[in-house]
C-alpha cells in the first residue's frame, strides 16, 4: 500500500513542480499532507521536469527576497544585542548590578 502512496506522491510533486513551485514548497505541502517527505527524494522525482523562464525568474525573486530578509533580521538582532550590552554597561558602571 505504501508503494501506491509513493507513486501518487510522485505524480503530485512533479504536477506542483511543473506549476512552479519550489522544492521546499512542495515539501511544506506534503507535511500539511502529514507525510514526511524527504527534500532529495522530491528533487529526484522533479529532477527531469522543466520550468518556463518566467517561473525560474519568480523562484530567483524568492530566494534573493529571502535572503535580503534574513539580512535585515540579523542586523536589527545585532543591534538589540549591541543595545543591550550598552545598557548593561552603563549599570555596571553606575554600580548597579543586575
Amino acid at each position: 500500500m505504501r508503494r501506491k502512496n509513493r507513486e501518487q506522491e510522485k505524480r503530485i510533486a512533479r504536477e506542483l513542480r511543473a506549476q512552479g513551485w519550489s522544492l521546499q514548497d512542495i515539501q511544506k505541502y506534503f507535511e500539511k499532507q502529514g507525510e514526511k517527505i524527504n527534500i532529495g527524494n522530491i528533487s529526484r522525482w522533479c529532477r527531469d521536469v522543466e520550468l518556463t523562464q518566467s517561473q525560474q525568474q519568480e523562484l530567483n525573486k524568492r530566494v534573493k527576497e529571502g535572503w535580503h530578509t534574513f539580512l535585515q533580521l540579523k542586523e536589527e538582532a545585532r543591534g538589540k544585542i549591541k543595545q543591550r550590552q550598552n545598557q548593561l554597561k552603563m549599570r555596571l558602571a553606575n554600580g548597579d548590578w543586575i
